[in-house]
């Protein structure tokens, strides 16, 4: 089974370098974030390497969001920068797909956390019309209940594997978008995650208040008003959501003519229209600091490796470097850290066919099994027989399905 179509399909730029990232949403469509008891849940899943044909259109990513998604899950798909005709070349390191990555994760805990801000707003005013949720809030403060805190699952296949496997803490990548400046990529990206949250909201009260939970008989009138949700009609979003942004980037822009003309054809290709929150009553926000007047809500983390990629190929892969975020800005960066030790720390599980060329399946035991052995971890491991890094013999796209499904549903 694949995904259904996108509820958004949208762009942000990359904080590694502007680059313009194509990305997508997939909202489920039974009203799940509404409700106070069910905290929001969402995943990340990051495509193979793009130079091999991988984008955010491959089967395996399609099958791994079908499950999540089928499990009440936001799915965001992203490409990286060069996939599928996107702005951009694969580099040789894999830091900028890093932070291809990283710009999405920030998307994601910024989208959920709006959505619980929403979701409150509702609930104090369910026969009033959701408003515009707008990056900076005055006076306003989020729930911090423990069981709204969201679920958020990074996840990735074969080359994808190596990026999720790299990111930094949540702990940072939160604390990186809370301290955005305005016009920056960071938050760029807060505010598209503040108006599709928005949009969310908006879509799933209409459809709570006229009982749709995708399977009841609709009216042509509702049919013609269910909005993003409906899966035929996507919602394109593109362009900038402030002007000190725009004018930031149009200007480095300039100064490379290729780039510009492949961000054009980017934006002819999804047919972007522009989306903006409403105006302050300041018209000038050059310089000023973005920041959110409500404590964050750092997600719960777990990781999904699909046909993870070792060694010696995943050194290939990154050009024998050491990969590590990096911020631009001198002086501030996340230092080296132990990959595994993120895999042990949050609920991770990684699953595998004994038939991957890319990797021995001796190494990849030896792998899962050290990491599944170390003091507290919760890393798990499957092992399907028959199966090769593609998923393609009879009857193992099922098995892996099954083994996230059930990893899923243990989850507390």
């Amino acid at each position: 089974m694949s995904l259904p179509s996108p509820t958004f399909i949208f762009t942000i730029p990359s904080i590694h370098d502007d680059t313009i990232l194509n990305c997508r949403l997939y909202v489920p469509c039974k009203d799940l974030v509404l409700h106070d008891l069910q905290p929001p849940k969402a995943a990340i899943i990051a495509h193979p390497y793009a130079p091999l044909g991988g984008c955010y259109d491959d089967p395996i990513v399609e099958s791994v969001g079908f499950v999540l998604w089928r499990a009440g899950y936001v799915i965001g798909t992203f490409n990286f920068r060069g996939a599928l005709g996107a702005v951009g070349h694969t580099s040789w390191s894999a830091k900028p797909e890093l932070g291809d990555f990283v710009s999405m994760y920030g998307f994601m805990i910024n989208y959920l956390n709006c959505l619980i801000l929403g979701r409150g707003r509702f609930q104090r005013n369910t026969d009033q019309q959701l408003s515009s949720i707008p990056s900076v809030i005055e006076g306003e403060e989020l729930p911090t209940k423990p069981h709204l805190c969201p679920r958020l699952l990074l996840a990735g296949y074969s080359y994808g594997s190596i990026i999720a496997s790299h990111l930094p803490d949540v702990e940072f990548v939160t604390k990186l978008f809370k301290n955005a400046v305005s016009g920056s990529a960071e938050s760029e990206i807060q505010l598209r995650a503040s108006n599709l949250s928005s949009q969310t909201l908006k879509d799933l009260e209409f459809r709570q208040k006229h009982n749709l939970d995708g399977t009841s008989r609709k009216t042509p009138i509702m049919q013609a008003n269910l909005g993003s949700l409906q899966p035929s009609s996507p919602v394109l979003v593109g362009g900038f959501e402030s002007e000190a942004a725009e004018e930031r980037i149009d200007r480095e822009l300039r100064r490379s003519l290729d780039l510009r003309k492949s961000l054009d054809r980017v934006r002819e290709k999804i047919h972007v229209r522009r989306h903006r929150l409403p105006d302050s009553s300041d018209t000038s926000d050059e310089g000023l600091r973005v920041n959110y007047n409500f404590d964050v809500i750092v997600p719960e983390i777990c990781y999904l490796l699909i046909s993870p990629v070792l060694p010696p190929i995943a050194t290939f892969a990154t050009f024998f470097s050491s990969l590590s975020f990096k911020r631009r800005q001198p002086g501030e960066f996340i230092s080296n850290h132990d990959v595994s030790s993120q895999l042990v720390r949050y609920p991770s599980l990684t699953v595998y066919g004994d038939n991957d060329f890319f990797t021995s399946i001796k190494k990849l035991r030896r792998w899962a099994q050290e990491l599944s052995e170390k003091p507290g971890s919760t890393f798990e491991y499957c092992e399907v027989e028959g199966a090769g890094h593609f998923w393609q013999e009879k009857g193992v796209l099922e098995q892996m399905e099954n083994h996230i499904r059930d990893w899923e549903s243990s989850l507390t």
